[in-house]
């Protein structure tokens, strides 16, 4: 068969894990889940917001065109400070949050380094959205 030379832009389901290509997760699902801390944990308000104007602060740099390597570094290193912050115990959302960013953390920002990648996968799932209706 033939071999996708491509990125692979997702959301955080494990069945994408095994396939062998550079990986974008999908920053669209991953601030949904972060909002959706800010309503069900409140305590994680904080740290949800942290990530997501992280996020957003990315895509403006990408948007502007700011893909120089200082740019790219910077934030990389934010999202380390992120994915090692402490968290208590009792938030439990933030801490499982936390631990997929540790785990896909080289699957974040890829969109910062190659502008072909997008930051969410949403054209796609518009794209193939009347086909999965109708089948």
């Amino acid at each position: 068969g033939k071999v996708f030379k491509g990125v692979l832009v997702s959301d955080f389901y494990v069945g994408y894990s095994p396939a062998d290509t550079p990986k974008q997760k999908c920053n669209a699902h991953l601030i949904r889940d972060l909002k959706y801390i800010v309503l069900a944990e409140p305590q994680s308000t904080a740290f949800a917001q942290d990530v997501i104007t992280m996020l957003l602060d990315a895509k403006k740099l990408a948007d502007n065109g700011q893909r120089q390597e200082h740019w790219i570094k910077q934030a990389k290193d934010k999202l380390q400070e992120l994915i090692e912050q402490e968290l208590e115990e009792k938030q439990e959302e933030a801490i499982k949050i936390r631990n997929r960013l540790r785990k896909h953390k080289n699957e974040i920002l890829l969109f910062l380094e190659n502008p072909a990648v997008p930051f969410t996968n949403n054209a796609t799932e518009r794209a193939i959205r009347p086909v999965v209706v109708h089948r």
